[in-house]
């Protein structure tokens, strides 16, 4: 797991050394570095597995089958989230820095990690003493086995910061690895931010240059259910998406970021009998609708997916629950008496043709297993069994295509920023040919190069 912008370079190499790869999600930052690699797995003849893990979810999988079944009857809108509460000064996208990375008269909020260690150490130090004191006396053994097993679990946390303030040793090579500065201005010129290389480095999730913000880190995961169950929907025929239209805005955090903090798309998708040389067959379409914010994580993360005879809610990728034939609908009413202020009553009542739909649902699935070690295991096993169709469930192409819709829906919302007067400036039509890993043609024009890296 590296940062995204080192996918392709690693996996590239690794594979010019004749080693089989699995890389995290995004496959990697450009589309164009997306074909390269898949160019090098099919060339070497090795196998390259992408870690959307939601290709191996016990849970995804029975959600699959319900589809296919048409127990929700026909598909025709998704609508997925991921919620999460980071505010300034709470970010976990922002680790903090190493002492002596920079100026504390400037940014004194960045001394956070050294005055962390401090009580840390205070505290690990006190922990030590109970300790001692509790091994003193035979009476209380079972309560000093206890305080051993709390010291060396807070020593393992304590360790990893003790490496994150080691980090100061390569404050100055950073530059030399590669990572770059940033600088924000306010409308006069001013300087008003500066983040200097070991910046980039230790947060960067935060810069546009090596992640893809919520888009790739966060959204492929979902953008790549949406295209599970659509193509469950298709009798398991992979569907490429036919036009995004996206927005992003930074309404909470300063300029100390070049991401967005909030990230909004739709996405349509063919529906079985889309036509689109067909008046009418080219309105059937499946439309997955997509949001990714900060500040509040109400909801968490998870996807509906809506169909004409029920309704299926994935949260968290632990659980999924199913309404039969309508919707619960949801009535807030605004209680207002004199000498208190209004509160707000919500009321949860099911659909009036429907009255076993209960406000819970129905638990649709079996116990989840999120799948992180099955796909390591079918990755082993595709490597110990080689054969063309023995290939991970996530292999090149299909990564490609989850890489090819998150990265034209990040160009899509950077195109409305760069024309807000033009409303069809965040629209983009996709082309099957950036779906193709041996196609040239991406979605920003970016041509694969192989010889990039000789």
């Amino acid at each position: 797991a590296l940062p995204l912008h080192l996918h392709a370079p690693a996996a590239i190499a690794a594979m010019k050394a004749g080693l089989h790869v699995l890389t995290e999600k995004l496959m990697a930052h450009k589309v164009a570095q997306c074909k390269e690699m898949a160019r090098m797995a099919k060339k070497t003849g090795l196998i390259l597995a992408v870690g959307h893990q939601r290709h191996y979810n016990i849970l995804y999988d029975h959600a699959v089958e319900l589809i296919r079944r048409g127990v929700l009857g026909d598909l025709h809108y998704i609508r997925a989230q991921w919620h999460r509460a980071n505010l300034p000064g709470r970010d976990s996208w922002k680790q903090p820095l190493p002492p002596g990375a920079k100026d504390l008269k400037k940014y004194p909020e960045e001394n956070q990690l050294a005055e962390e260690l401090a009580r840390w150490e205070e505290q690990y130090r006190k922990m030590q003493q109970e300790l001692d004191r509790l091994q003193q006396d035979p009476r209380r053994a079972k309560e000093a086995d206890a305080q051993r097993r709390r010291a060396e679990e807070f020593l393992k946390r304590l360790q990893q910061k003790r490496a994150q303030v080691a980090d100061r040793q390569i404050i100055a090579k950073a530059a030399e690895y590669g990572y770059q500065e940033h600088l924000f201005r306010d409308a006069q010129g001013n300087v008003i931010y500066e983040a200097p290389p070991i910046e980039e480095l230790i947060r960067w999730r935060l810069w546009d240059r090596t992640s893809g913000g919520l888009m790739a880190e966060l959204g492929s995961h979902q953008l790549d259910a949406a295209s599970i169950f659509i193509a469950a929907a298709h009798g398991g025929q992979k569907q490429w998406p036919l036009c995004v239209m996206a927005a992003g805005n930074r309404p909470l955090f300063p300029p100390d970021r070049d991401i967005e903090d909030h990230v909004y798309c739709m996405i349509e998708f063919p529906a079985p009998g889309y036509d689109p040389k067909d008046p009418h067959g080219r309105l059937k379409k499946i439309t997955y609708a997509y949001a990714s914010i900060n500040g509040n994580g109400f909801g968490g993360y998870g996807e509906t997916v809506f169909g004409t005879q029920g309704t299926l809610a994935l949260e968290t990728e632990k659980e999924a629950m199913l309404w039969k034939t309508h919707w619960v609908e949801d009535h807030i009413r605004l209680l207002a008496s004199k000498g208190k202020p209004p509160q707000l009553d919500t009321v949860q009542q099911a659909d009036q043709w429907d009255k076993e739909a209960a406000a819970l649902g129905t638990l649709a699935t079996s116990v989840a297993v999120r799948g992180y070690t099955e796909e390591i295991e079918h990755w082993a096993w595709c490597i110990r069994n080689p054969a063309p169709e023995n290939q991970p469930r996530c292999h090149p192409k299909v990564a490609l295509a989850d890489a090819v819709i998150a990265l034209t829906t990040n160009l899509a919302a950077r195109l409305a920023e760069k024309a807000p007067n033009n409303p069809l400036a965040g629209r983009i039509e996709f082309k099957p040919e950036w779906f193709d890993p041996d196609s040239d043609e991406t979605p920003d024009g970016q041509k694969p190069d192989l010889s990039r890296y000789a």
